[in-house]
């Protein structure tokens, strides 16, 4: 209870080959907040490496006050074509998908208008609520260093109305 977890690590980047298999579960209790954001790079893509990696899944739960209220999961593999629908908009689509807890949401479409209009052109935003305390955040973007000038953005955004948010993104720009 009035706990807080910021979890927003360094970007994934799969090598050539590789495959990944991540499992989450955050449980909160009621009253708790959160922030949490991974992000995922289509490969070394500076290497000319895009899509190259055999496999990733991402797979999710967030239980809030003994309720489950989020299940997802991504199962990504460059040959079956699952990776098709990020890159629709943009071939080497760098991706942060999560979400963020508080009872201070209040100003879902303030921060959703601003936060979608300071955004490069070549970054898509996608903030939804789910429930009053709890939002689902997707970015899909053009290049690493926009995805993190968004992610910080958003954290800006969010520190208005949750104190707890750290504008910082670890030092990144």
């Amino acid at each position: 209870e009035a706990a807080w977890l910021d979890y927003s690590p360094a970007m994934l980047i799969p090598q050539a080959g590789s495959r990944c298999r991540q499992v989450t579960k955050i449980e909160l209790e009621k009253g708790a907040a959160a922030f949490y954001l991974e992000s995922l790079a289509p490969g070394r893509v500076a290497s000319g490496e895009s899509l190259a990696f055999d496999s990733l899944e991402w797979e999710s739960d967030v239980i809030y006050d003994g309720r489950l209220i989020l299940r997802e999961c991504f199962r990504l593999q460059p040959e079956d074509g699952s990776f098709l629908a990020l890159q629709r908009p943009m071939p080497n689509a760098f991706f942060a998908s999560g979400f963020i807890v508080s009872d201070s949401l209040d100003r879902y479409r303030e921060i959703a208008n601003a936060l979608g209009e300071s955004c490069d052109d070549d970054v898509l935003v996608g903030l939804s609520p789910l429930e009053d305390y709890f939002w689902t955040v997707r970015i899909l973007s053009s290049s690493s260093v926009k995805l993190r000038r968004c992610i910080r953005h958003l954290r800006s955004l969010l520190g208005t109305v949750c104190p707890q948010v750290s504008v910082s993104n670890r030092g990144n720009v």
